[in-house]
């Protein structure tokens, strides 16, 4: 199974061995929030 990241990038994961969720539709309105908050601080990137 493949997910893609709001930020372009992609990853492959395996069921049964990688750990992972679907998100909560609060969860996802409070990454929204924090999307919001983080766009007028200092950029850092990898």
């Amino acid at each position: 199974m493949h997910c893609d990241f709001d930020n372009g990038r992609s990853l492959g994961i395996v069921p049964g061995e990688d750990s992972f969720r679907k998100l909560t539709a609060e969860e996802l309105a409070e990454e929204q929030e924090n999307e919001i908050d983080e766009d007028n601080g200092p950029v850092m990137g990898m």
